[in-house]
């Protein structure tokens, strides 16, 4: 963890902290800087494939797999690490985190009285659906697919919100300063009465 001797000293190296991982992104906009001697740098240095789950925060769980943007990053304490072992993929188990925050696992097992926790003796004993390689890359595949259909339909959601928001706006800016006759937006010939 950062303290006051980690912040400075010879082996200043950028970190991930719960802060930079988001749901299925890492965001290295913003890196700190912390001392990691030598002897440390292998026990907490990143490698692509890695996947990276909060132990706390605002969000106990949330995780995202680390694809190596930075050449050198270290991760800290408030982070768990998981690498995976021979042909297992490490995508496999983010989505299996995903599901267990769906359906408030971890909400569940967590201390309600002060922030939860998902700490290493609680995420050990989790059990998952494990199967063969090939299963698992075809379903990685599914739900990739299915993740970037939705992002693209937050995004053109997003967008039109914006543009709905703007001509509200300017349709108000038009109705004050008088360059829309409020009179006639109805649709009626206030004249004649009756629809145009």
């Amino acid at each position: 963890m950062l303290n006051q001797d980690r912040a400075q000293g010879t082996h200043l190296r950028p970190y991930l902290r719960v802060a930079n991982v988001q749901w299925d992104q890492i965001d290295t906009t913003e890196l700190a800087y912390m001392d990691f001697p030598p002897e440390e740098q292998d026990r907490y240095r990143l490698r692509p494939g890695d996947l990276l789950v909060n132990e706390g925060g605002s969000w106990p769980g949330r995780a995202a797999v680390w694809n190596g943007e930075v050449p050198e990053i270290y991760y800290q304490k408030a982070l768990h690490r998981i690498r995976a072992r021979g042909q297992e993929r490490t995508r496999w188990l983010y989505y299996c985190l995903v599901a267990a925050e769906r359906m408030k696992v971890f909400q569940v097992q967590g201390n309600t009285s002060t922030m939860t926790h998902l700490t290493r003796e609680q995420l050990r004993p989790q059990r998952f659906p494990v199967p063969d390689v090939v299963t698992q890359s075809r379903l990685i595949a599914e739900l990739d697919g299915a993740a970037q259909r939705d992002s693209a339909m937050q995004r053109l959601l997003s967008r039109q919100l914006d543009l709905l928001a703007e001509r509200r706006q300017a349709l108000i800016t038009a109705a004050v300063t008088g360059q829309f006759d409020v009179t006639t937006a109805s649709g009626r010939n206030v004249t004649e009465g009756v629809t145009v």
